[in-house]
């Protein structure tokens, strides 16, 4: 198993730094993109150094501006392996949540190119454990109406394969905050399906630095309009 772990970033670094610092020596993480969406300097300046700590790490800084639904997206094309987990610079990623996937990925007929591979637990707040093992498809949508549940569909931290990523991939500027229901509402409508992978937890940051958090209403009620966009399909 081999996988790219994309980070996207805004303006920090001593988070950044905890995001990936659990995996860096995990030979399954072989590629470390940071993609950064043009950082003040202060910042820039440090993030550029970081190959330094390993051959693992490769930078790259957006010339503008983008916003989070173009930087994850870029930072996936610039990924070399065929998956990739997309990780935001203040969440901490663990060998533990590597091990759940790799132990879906020995079973026969995995891993699948048109399935997300969701975490199940974005600890210590965001519990999805009830719907571990679970296949989410067109066949089934309703339970986006559980909390729990639609607050899974908001929250990415995930692994996605690169080729299929970037073809259903679309830019819709009204998305800022809420890009991750977006693109999975994307996914869905091409017909794929998103997976909960039982046991794969991560370590989640609620601060008011989030992207989220800083237009919380705004993002909410862009978030319910994907999510009824979802139910309609």
């Amino acid at each position: 198993m081999k996988l790219t772990l994309a980070i996207t970033n805004y303006n920090r670094y001593d988070l950044l730094l905890e995001s990936f610092s659990q995996v860096i020596d995990d030979p399954r993480i072989d590629e470390i993109i940071i993609m950064d969406d043009h950082s003040k300097d202060e910042y820039w300046n440090k993030i550029k150094e970081l190959p330094a700590l390993s051959p693992k790490i490769k930078v790259v800084r957006q010339l503008e501006n983008r916003n989070m639904s173009v930087n994850k997206r870029d930072a996936i094309f610039h990924s070399k392996n065929d998956w990739v987990l997309i990780g935001d610079s203040d969440n901490i990623f663990g060998k533990d949540y590597l091990d759940a996937l790799e132990k879906i990925w020995s079973k026969p007929h995995q891993p699948i190119d048109t399935w997300i591979y969701s975490p199940s637990f974005a600890r210590p707040t965001f519990d999805y454990r009830k719907f571990e093992d679970y296949i989410f498809d067109l066949t089934d949508l309703p339970k986006l109406n559980d909390p729990s549940c639609n607050c899974l569909f908001n929250t990415c931290n995930y692994v996605v394969n690169r080729e299929k990523y970037l073809e259903v991939w679309k830019e819709n500027k009204e998305m800022r905050g809420s890009d991750t229901i977006w693109m999975n509402y994307l996914w869905l409508k091409n017909e794929y399906c998103f997976y909960v992978v039982p046991g794969m937890y991560y370590f989640h940051r609620i601060h008011s630095g989030s992207g989220f958090a800083q237009e919380m209403d705004y993002n909410m009620k862009k978030a319910e309009e994907i999510k009824k966009k979802i139910l309609s399909l």
